[in-house]
């Protein structure tokens, strides 16, 4: 797993050309608000709770079920640094966070986006079908999608990345597109409703335990199978190299026994990344 130090470098090369301050926090939509915890440096968040009380008080309101947490931060010794130093330590760990709300064109332009959509053509048909991207980002899924399937509903939590979508889709004349809040394990559709299902990068063991923050992969992976039809398909595009894939804890659950997924490889922007899919 990405240690603090590793992911704060990786967000500054990603995005260093951003600039970030405490009242970026306010941008922060509930459920990621219950990310921090385990991902911020307790003792610096503290020291920006400390002089920024304003978002204290927001993150409670936003997300009550943080507040204990909250305290505990603002209890822990002072980690010796300045303001400043913490409060940068604070803001690109979660640079990630912020950067859905803030800045979605720069998530946008990441190249990562890049891949080879046949990735989905040659494991779904997608002419006639209802196909869903759920945790579609900012849309260059849905988008492709909507140019092969009868209509397509992109699935994603951040509002303000709903609207990168919804102005994408309007721009491209995308009228078989349609743009609802949701997350992967709870898509507000109802069973046997999508031909096909398509998650790019958006399925992941990551995070905190279940329940304070993370991704919950058994949960989300029986939601998209009670949500696609019976002979449907489901698509999931990773992140990460095929050939490092058996180590990981994702792969091991879906190829387990009970999800029972196929495993090979696609093309992306850094070779051949592990693919999983499975007709239902």
């Amino acid at each position: 797993m990405t240690n603090e130090h590793d992911r704060a470098a990786e967000h500054r090369e990603r995005f260093g050309d951003l600039v970030f301050d405490a009242d970026d926090l306010l941008l922060l939509e509930p459920f990621q608000i219950r990310y921090l915890e385990g991902r911020v440096p307790l003792a610096d968040f503290g020291e920006l709770l400390r002089a920024h009380r304003h978002v204290g008080r927001y993150l409670r309101r936003a997300c009550p079920a943080v507040a204990p947490w909250l305290q505990q931060t603002l209890d822990a010794e002072p980690p010796g640094a300045s303001l400043e130093e913490c409060e940068q330590r604070v803001l690109w760990e979660i640079a990630d966070l912020i950067v859905y709300n803030k800045a979605p064109h720069a998530y946008d332009a990441l190249p990562h986006h890049r891949w080879d959509f046949e990735a989905v053509t040659s494991v779904a048909a997608l002419a006639g079908t209802v196909a869903l991207d759920v945790g579609a980002g900012t849309g260059q899924t849905a988008v492709e999608l909507s140019r092969r399937a009868r209509t397509v509903f992109a699935i994603e939590p951040v509002g303000r990345l709903r609207q990168f979508v919804r102005d994408r889709a309007q721009r491209r004349k995308r009228g078989n597109l349609y743009v609802i809040d949701g997350m992967a394990h709870a898509i507000p559709l109802p069973s046997q409703f999508a031909d096909v299902i398509v998650c790019v990068r958006s399925l992941r063991n990551r995070g905190n335990a279940v329940g304070v923050g993370g991704w919950r992969l058994d949960d989300e992976v029986a939601e998209l199978e009670r949500v696609v039809r019976p002979g449907g398909t489901i698509v999931i595009c990773s992140g990460w190299l095929h050939d490092e894939a058996a180590d990981r804890p994702e792969h091991q659950t879906l190829t387990s026994p009970r999800w029972g997924y196929r495993h090979d490889a696609y093309a992306g922007y850094v070779g051949q990344l592990s693919r999983y899919h499975k007709q239902c």
